[in-house]
């Protein structure tokens, strides 16, 4: 186990994540989704609160499958936001904010 590995040290046990193999049809089902879901939430004929559900499952979605393509599961849902890199640029991220920056700007870009 590599201590500088912040996936791993959450695969302790007492962990939030579980080793788990990659699943390729599962890693695929959830980009799938990811991208329908992100361009649905695109769409301007929708509530404000339906593009939220919307980006905010899509990018769940997105990081999850990235994350079980490293080969683990979360225990929890908000763990996959949890252990993504910190972004190169600056974000509402940052002030405290637990939306899903990357998704909700696509989402809400023209």
């Amino acid at each position: 186990m590599n201590p500088t590995n912040p996936l791993e040290n959450l695969s302790r046990p007492s962990g939030s994540l579980k080793p788990e193999p990659p699943d390729a049809a599962e890693i695929a089902g959830l980009q799938r989704t990811g991208r329908a879901r992100l361009a649905d939430a695109g769409n301007t004929t929708l509530a404000l609160e339906s593009r939220f559900d919307l980006a905010y499952n899509a990018a769940h979605a997105l990081c999850l499958a990235a994350l079980r393509a490293k080969g683990y599961r979360a225990g929890n849902r908000y763990i996959v936001f949890q252990v993504l890199p910190k972004p190169p640029f600056p974000t509402h991220l940052d002030k405290g904010c637990d939306a899903p920056a990357a998704a909700l700007s696509a989402a809400y870009s023209p």
